[in-house]
């Protein structure tokens, strides 16, 4: 997403195979955001570093890194079909992680 935001902030347009942006523009389209506004840009750069910087924590300080990495993980469902593929995979194994840290622990 820091990456899609950076090339649509000075290109003016996301990577877009086939020259059409994902679904997603459909589920931000719903809620009257443009999906080629800098404002939608500016928030792909932002998630995106959200989403680098939460992993970071989440590697150092597992258990209030898996908070900031599993809200992130949650403001991103919406980018489909990549970013709620990934989002999906990052709160199972962080469900799955913290069920097994449990079970060690006890």
């Amino acid at each position: 997403m820091l990456f899609d935001g950076l090339v649509a902030l000075i290109s003016g347009s996301y990577i877009a195979p086939g020259g059409q942006i994902g679904p997603w523009q459909h589920a931000v389209s719903a809620l009257g955001v443009a999906p080629l506004s800098t404002g939608m840009k500016m928030a792909f750069v932002v998630l995106g570093a959200a989403y680098i910087a939460s992993a970071a924590a989440y590697a150092f300080y597992k258990p209030r890194g898996a908070s900031y990495l599993c809200a992130v993980a949650v403001l991103t469902l919406w980018y489909l079909p990549l970013g709620t593929i990934l989002s999906m995979v990052v709160l199972i194994s962080i469900a799955v992680d913290s069920s097994r840290t449990r079970r060690m622990r006890a």
